[in-house]
């Protein structure tokens, strides 16, 4: 009797510990809330979003122009004043600074600051153009090459009859070495044109600049 009585114990013991073991209807597990998000740190090398990076309408950031800065367009025009900002009467070394590329000795004339006329050009070994400084002074500029035009249309390779039309009340002075006349302008300042023409009757080369420097047939010869 003892015997079954302790049996019947233990069975509802076991009953009782599965059963809170197993629980008839499990229950689902509690959702998981994500950690919250934050914004990624800033790279030091991207703008932070809606910052422009254009920085042109930024007068601070920009380099302003000097009022005396020459401009290419200023190197094909040769006016009575000058050519790519290099003005007559201006010193061998004020040239320099001015003009926009920077000018070289010409030829032999690498120890022209000693003599009293030489030759100075924007290319070593072209000769091209070239500013003439005579008694320490830029006097002259010779053009030998199309390329330089004067306000008015005049360069290297336009016709006689063409110079005509443009300067109509232009004069002509028998050339020294050659069977053809000069063509001469008078410009504004004291400065002249003088054109040299060729067989075909086209202008071959020219100067501009102010007596008596322009007037050299030779140039420093």
């Amino acid at each position: 009797m003892t015997y079954r009585f302790q049996l019947a114990a233990s069975a509802a013991l076991a009953a009782v510990f599965l059963a809170a073991c197993d629980p008839a209807t499990p229950t689902d597990p509690e959702p998981l809330t994500p950690p919250e998000e934050t914004a990624a740190p800033a790279d030091p090398a991207m703008p932070a979003p809606g910052t422009s990076t254009d920085t042109t309408g930024d007068s601070a950031g920009m380099d302003a122009s000097s009022p005396d800065q020459v401009s290419p367009a200023a190197c094909a025009t040769i006016t009575a004043d000058g050519l790519c900002g290099v003005e007559f009467g201006m010193s061998a070394d004020e040239a320099r600074e001015a003009h926009l590329a920077g000018l070289y000795a010409m030829g032999d004339s690498g120890t022209g600051e000693e003599s009293a006329c030489y030759y100075l050009g924007p290319e070593e070994g072209n000769y091209d153009v070239g500013y003439m400084v005579e008694s320490g002074s830029v006097q002259r500029i010779d053009i030998r090459a199309p390329g330089v035009v004067t306000p008015e249309g005049v360069e290297v390779g336009i016709s006689e009859a063409d110079v005509e039309a443009i300067h109509p009340d232009l004069t002509r002075q028998p050339n020294k070495y050659v069977d053809r006349d000069d063509l001469i302008v008078e410009m504004d300042g004291g400065a002249k044109l003088i054109m040299e023409t060729d067989e075909a009757g086209a202008v071959s080369a020219y100067r501009v600049g102010l007596s008596p420097a322009v007037d050299f047939v030779e140039g420093c010869a």
